[in-house]
């Protein structure tokens, strides 16, 4: 694994957030941290895997093109566990981009990374 920085943008109908991040990338993986929360990206057989987790909540979305998919959404101090939805629309991924469309809870969202230099020591 190497490190290495990329550029994060979500996109909705409401906002654009965009980070520029240190990671740790893999030929299928991808770890970094966004606001405090730990991300780990992973792609395997067209399928994508995405979890967010921190002290408050874990998080697993499943992604796969043109297919409905459930993710789990967990409260750790309540011991909640959810159910999500989600249907993508757009899957692409390679060692230096990433781009989703998906829908989620009646919204609409577009998720990129993108994959710059290795981090120099």
């Amino acid at each position: 694994m190497t490190k290495k920085t990329i550029k994060t943008i979500l996109k909705n109908s409401n906002e654009i957030l965009e980070n520029n991040l240190s990671a740790i990338c893999s030929l299928d993986i991808i770890k970094f941290v966004e606001d405090n929360v730990k991300v780990i990206i992973e792609y395997k057989d067209e399928r994508l895997t995405m979890k967010r987790f921190n002290d408050e909540y874990e998080l697993e979305l499943n992604f796969k093109k043109n297919v409905q998919t459930k993710g789990t959404y967990f409260l750790k101090q309540e011991h909640l566990s959810f159910d999500i939805e989600l249907y993508t629309t757009i899957l692409e991924y390679n060692q230096s981009f990433l781009k989703l469309n998906y829908k989620l809870a009646d919204e609409c969202y577009e998720y990129i990374i993108e994959v710059n230099e290795e981090v120099r020591k």
